[in-house]
């Protein structure tokens, strides 16, 4: 299998500094210039695949139809679905009923969309640590929307934190969670079952604990170092003697090691003969 270094949760209308100086660039006309800027940042790094989250202006749409000159693999929803009156205005078009929700759907699918993305519920509360802003979707709004999309044969990506949106967003049959911030570890064996990504990225084993709402990575990192440690030499050309420590040695298939008998048994030869 061919190996690609992606990123999976982008906002090519973004830049990481400051959001609404980034969306005004694009706000009169989409800006090529700055959309290359950032295809070219990629190239540089080594990235050939991105899946990009949307926004309202059709910014990716552009991207990807540019990126391919850069070697990479872009993908994006187009512009992310939002409830009127929730989280989401930022990438994205809103609904207020399921008919007015459906027709975005339909729009995002003729535009070329890769596949529907939804918010579910808001951002951190940067001020209210564990808390989530706004009101999450109920969970029966959410099943209607995922439906619709699976129905237009589209995959759904879900814009999601806390406990109770993560938990509604998998049991509606959601193809991603993006972000899953502020869940326990009951939440995170639920979404064993689905593909997680984002800028907290929800790892499903469910060996691994939550300490302090993030994941702790040492049980990972040292089942991948245990995994690359060789079991034996498997070089021909490397030469071993003289190797040992307190109570063992290391001997090869050559040598012969005569087997010391338990005195407790040394009565036994009597018995048993030579």
């Amino acid at each position: 299998m061919k190996e690609i270094f992606g990123e999976c949760h982008a906002h090519i209308i973004m830049d990481g500094v400051n959001y609404k100086e980034a969306i005004s660039i694009h706000k009169d006309s989409i800006n090529d210039m700055v959309i290359r800027e950032h295809l070219k940042a990629y190239q540089k790094l080594g990235i050939t695949f991105v899946r990009d989250g949307g926004d309202a202006l059709g910014v990716s749409r552009r991207a990807r139809s540019l990126a391919a000159e850069y070697g990479i693999d872009y993908r994006t929803p187009v512009f992310a679905i939002h409830k009127n009156g929730h989280y989401g205005a930022i990438v994205g078009k809103g609904f207020d009923d399921m008919k007015e929700y459906y027709n975005l759907v339909k729009t995002a699918k003729k535009q070329g969309a890769d596949f529907i993305k939804i918010m579910t519920t808001g951002l951190l509360d940067f001020n209210n640590h564990g808390q989530v802003t706004g009101t999450p979707l109920e969970q029966k709004e959410v099943l209607e929307m995922v439906h619709v999309a699976h129905e237009e044969g589209m995959a759904v990506m879900s814009h999601t934190n806390g406990i109770y949106g993560v938990q509604a967003a998998v049991e509606a049959g959601v193809d991603s969670v993006e972000h899953g911030n502020y869940i326990d570890e009951e939440t995170i064996k639920i979404n064993s079952l689905i593909n997680v990504s984002g800028s907290q990225c929800l790892y499903k084993e469910e060996n691994n604990k939550i300490i302090n709402n993030s994941i702790d990575l040492i049980p990972i990192i040292w089942q991948n170092i245990i995994l690359e440690v060789p079991l034996k030499v498997v070089s021909p050309d490397i030469e071993v003697k003289n190797i040992n420590g307190d109570g063992w040695r290391f001997i090869t298939d050559e040598e012969v090691v005569e087997k010391e008998i338990d005195p407790r048994l040394e009565k036994l030869k009597e018995f048993l003969g030579e």
